[in-house]
């Protein structure tokens, strides 16, 4: 182990679940940013052994290459590890199989979405594509289930489930693929209120935490994205502010927290230790 046990991030329970994990999870959405695999792969073992358990991917991060640098790690600590994935947005798996040859084309279809010559990303919940975005998941995160299946980013508060993906839903579970069954998004706290027979789990951004004050979230994410209304704390960085916050706002549940420095880990990690009740 690389670091001692009073460095490691403390444990918590997802409250509308009860899935006990790291009160800090490790998210994927910008690992592609990191050129090379070796790297990619060095960054989540680190995150490992400083205590994160819950990692955070989707198909559509890095169109699965965040899946398949994940896999890795899965391959060898599955039985300590809560991994979630997401289906709904469009991936090129092609695409990230091509792992650092992808950046070309990866930012040359961001220049044409921003310049509305295309639309991405695109959303896709119909059973199939659910099906095989889960059975790819899997493939690559070198599984046979995954601990929560989130729906990625709902279009509106208003989005609901049809009968169809309901049940293909409740059978992806009842197979074991799925232990939990999720949304993810910034209108996640309204759809989660509106199908909560369904869904086992709700993951948004802090930012819309107030939203959602009549359900605890199990997860939030975008902690740093907060940092700009936070005051500087003289003994804190901007980034520790923001977690601080983060932690007085909800005594259980995970925070998702990314980044591709190991440095910004280890402060991140200290903290969390740091500020958890009792210490």
């Amino acid at each position: 182990m690389l670091f001692s046990d009073g460095d490691r991030v403390p444990r918590t329970v997802l409250p509308n679940c009860g899935l006990e994990t790291s009160r800090l999870g490790f998210g994927l959405s910008h690992l592609h940013h990191i050129p090379f695999n070796r790297d990619r792969e060095r960054l989540l073992d680190a995150a490992h052994e400083l205590g994160f358990t819950h990692f955070d991917t989707a198909r559509a991060y890095g169109d699965g290459l965040g899946e398949r640098a994940l896999g890795q790690l899965v391959r060898s600590h599955r039985a300590s590890l809560t991994i979630a994935t997401k289906f709904g947005l469009h991936s090129w798996d092609w695409l990230g199989a091509t792992g650092s040859l992808s950046y070309p084309v990866r930012a040359a279809r961001g220049a044409l979405a921003r310049g509305r010559l295309i639309q991405w990303p695109k959303h896709d919940y119909s059973v199939r594509a659910m099906q095989r975005s889960l059975d790819i998941s899997l493939s690559l995160l070198r599984t046979d289930y995954v601990d929560i299946l989130f729906l990625h980013e709902p279009p509106t508060v208003e989005f609901s489930i049809d009968e169809a993906l309901r049940e293909a839903l409740l059978q992806v579970r009842t197979a074991g693929k799925v232990r939990y069954l999720g949304i993810a998004g910034g209108a996640a706290p309204q759809v989660f209120q509106r199908h909560r027979e369904l869904f086992d789990v709700f993951q948004c951004p802090e930012s819309v935490l107030d939203a959602a004050a009549c359900v605890i979230p199990d997860l939030t994410y975008g902690v740093m994205r907060t940092v700009q209304h936070v005051t500087r704390v003289e003994s804190e960085t901007r980034a520790v502010a923001a977690l601080r916050r983060a932690f007085a706002r909800r005594e259980a549940g995970g925070i998702i927290i990314g980044t591709t420095r190991l440095a910004h880990l280890k402060e991140y990690v200290s903290a969390a230790w740091l500020l958890e009740p009792g210490r």
